[in-house]
């Protein structure tokens, strides 16, 4: 039972149910403003793997996919951001709660980027019995 998001210390929510819920209506930080969308792969469990999905996919080589630590892709993420925009302001609190808890949760945080024009971003927590893998998009101008 996991309860960092929803600040709830009797939820019996699992971690997957609690980030699906957390994710809802949240938006990448970009042009795009994409929705962030909690995928469905359990057989995928490491990095080695996103990647060849990714690969198939969308015809972008594991060598040509950008890979960074969550945290490094979090922080260049909330430095685009306007500091005086309120609403940006509430979306990178959610996001530093939810790239926290990914972190905590995982023995590797990565996040993937995908294509040129339109970049395909992949937030992956890999833990040892499960992984969180999560899907958006940016248009790269």
């Amino acid at each position: 039972m996991y309860s960092v998001l929803n600040g709830d210390p009797g939820t019996s929510l699992s971690l997957r149910e609690e980030v699906a819920a957390a994710v809802k209506g949240m938006i990448y930080l970009s042009e795009s403003e994409a929705p962030l969308e909690l995928m469905d792969w359990g057989e995928v469990m490491d990095l080695a793997a996103l990647q060849q999905r990714i690969g198939t996919l969308h015809g972008v080589q594991p060598q040509a996919q950008i890979v960074a630590s969550g945290d490094d892709f979090l922080a260049r993420m909330l430095a685009a951001c306007d500091p005086a925009d309120i609403v940006l302001k509430e979306y990178a609190a959610k996001y530093r709660v939810l790239f926290g808890t990914l972190h905590r949760h995982s023995n590797e945080f990565r996040v993937i980027q995908a294509g040129h024009n339109k970049v395909h971003i992949y937030i992956a927590s890999f833990g040892k019995e499960d992984s969180l893998i999560l899907h958006t998009t940016a248009i790269e101008t």
